[in-house]
């Protein structure tokens, strides 16, 4: 019989393998493998926060494989525990025996027994995690801009570059904005460094002895011949409060000399706002008057792993003060405990969550994707039920039902695995 188990030392070979095979693009030279099993090996010996786990046939060869952090996340200001899931790999010759199916179900339920409410993931299919039961976050909107077009008015001199010895300050400002924004999963010291490592330039503001924000950016060619032209492509941006992003932004302004354009990825609602001209300056997109902006991408995206800790997230509204009893029904295929009716009403302004049935006011109804989303802040209960992705029995409830799943914040997720 096929299973699912931890690696071993001993499996450090055949993951490598596996990974390199299924992920050809990130390291295509002799030593990928190599290095890619001293990676494998290095996550075995971390601990029960940072596991790697593989699925064998009955002959013991290994056939696919994933990998699964726990980690504080921050979920409307409360922290809760979470699993990021990554490195899913399957065996080019065995693709459509659910093998990637299995190793999820397997890292779901694990993460249920650690006590993880939510599983974070970064899909290489939408459509694919959708049917897993894991709703979109936050989206990423990429810019393409000049350095002129970003502002010149900030005050430069608080810019300064950062090296390995401001590590533990850099540190600290990403344990500040865990605790500050809805979404973020709390990284490790090495998650941090990886990320900044792959980066030519790294730069912070500090005002009062403190930083109040990270920006880190690497270059690129604009021409295989072009020496000196380059796009500056940002990697990293995360800010405190307007002052700090002029500052970054005016530093990015004064290097239009041997700047071409500008690619800057964010997860912030509303970004373009900053800008007076965010026109990428592609004429072919729409064909009309309409000017391109940004590009959208997906960031990551939530997968429910235990509803009721989701839900006591959750404020009551005035509404639910006055006696709505909401009758829940998640469809969720591939967690049993999750699947079915709950019931939701407010007591001395708590909210109560219960299975036993009662008499429900109104009744909620919608799959287990779209309710990630909804928990999230990603998309709005009116919008869900406008698309008949949720239905609602009674639609004068909507309103109050739809600020009280609402969350102002986007998510906002800075892991890389």
């Amino acid at each position: 019989m096929r299973e699912v188990r931890l690696l071993k030392d001993s499996d450090a070979a055949s993951m490598a393998r596996l990974m390199v095979n299924a992920y050809p693009g990130y390291d295509l030279n002799e030593n990928a493998r190599a290095t890619t099993e001293d990676w494998v090996r290095k996550c075995v010996k971390k601990g029960a926060g940072d596991v790697l786990a593989g699925h064998f046939t009955d002959e013991g060869i290994q056939i696919g494989g994933i990998r699964m952090l726990t980690q504080p996340i921050n979920l409307r200001m409360k922290q809760l525990t979470a699993i990021g899931l990554g490195a899913l790999c399957v065996d080019l010759l065995h693709k459509k025996e659910k093998v990637a199916l299995k190793l999820l179900t397997w890292a779901f339920e694990e993460g249920r027994q650690k006590g993880a409410a939510l599983a974070v993931l970064d899909p290489f299919n939408i459509g694919f995690y959708k049917k897993l039961g894991c709703g979109l976050g936050a989206v990423n909107h990429q810019f393409w801009l000049t350095p002129s077009q970003f502002p010149a008015q900030g005050d430069r001199t608080q810019v300064v570059e950062l090296s390995q010895k401001d590590l533990p300050e850099i540190m600290d400002y990403y344990r500040q904005f865990f605790q500050a924004h809805h979404g973020v999963l709390k990284q490790e010291a090495y998650e941090v460094e990886e990320m900044l490592k792959g980066c030519q330039m790294v730069v912070g503001v500090r005002r009062h002895g403190c930083l109040t924000g990270v920006m880190a950016f690497h270059f690129q060619r604009t021409g295989l011949d072009n020496l000196f032209k380059t796009n500056l492509l940002v990697e990293e941006l995360l800010f405190d409060d307007a002052d700090t992003l002029l500052a970054l932004a005016a530093m990015i302004h004064a290097q239009a000399d041997q700047v071409s354009h500008v690619r800057l990825r964010s997860q912030y609602r509303n970004f373009e706002a900053f800008f007076d001209n965010p026109d990428t300056g592609e004429d072919d997109t729409f064909h009309t008057r309409k000017n391109e902006m940004y590009r959208t991408g997906n960031g990551m995206m939530y997968r429910v792993l235990d509803i009721p800790k989701v839900l006591e997230t959750l404020q009551p509204n005035e509404t639910m003060e006055q006696g709505l009893v909401l009758k829940l029904q998640v469809t969720d295929d591939l967690i049993p405990a999750n699947h079915g009716d709950w019931y939701l009403w407010s007591e001395d302004g708590v909210i109560n969550i219960s299975r036993d049935q009662r008499a429900a006011t109104a009744t909620l109804s919608l799959a287990a994707c779209d309710f990630a989303s909804l928990v999230m802040g990603t998309v709005g209960l009116a919008s869900l039920v406008a698309f008949g992705k949720a239905t609602l029995n009674e639609p004068h409830f909507l309103k109050p039902l739809h600020h009280f799943f609402d969350y102002s914040e986007a998510p906002i997720c800075l892991s890389r695995f």
